[in-house]
């Protein structure tokens, strides 16, 4: 016969898988099912912007604090920012943003 820290210990035990098990399934479920944007979209043209943008701002931040002997001009950083993100979103569409649920 067990004693009642043994009982006591299979309970928690019991009640933490339980919860992790619950949680996991919970999120499964809940996660919203739209599709992406598409490129051509208002959306898709905001996110690339957006990418461009935070990578011009940490290329130039990163070029300045290592005081380069030669910076580049914004519009070379914006080049080749939009083409890593673009090659980036070619790669990974998945992480393109959900389109809006209206």
């Amino acid at each position: 016969m067990k004693t009642w820290r043994e009982r006591l210990t299979d309970i928690l035990a019991l009640g933490v898988v339980t919860f992790i098990f619950g949680s996991l399934l919970y999120l499964a479920i809940s996660q919203d099912r739209s599709g992406r944007v598409e490129p051509g979209s208002p959306e898709y043209a905001a996110f690339i912007a957006a990418g461009v943008d935070r990578c011009v701002q940490g290329r130039m931040n990163a070029d300045r604090r290592t005081e380069r002997w030669y910076v580049p001009s914004k519009a070379e950083y914006e080049v080749h920012c939009r083409i890593t993100v673009l090659k980036r979103d070619r790669l990974y569409p998945e992480a393109r943003p959900r389109r809006p649920s209206s």
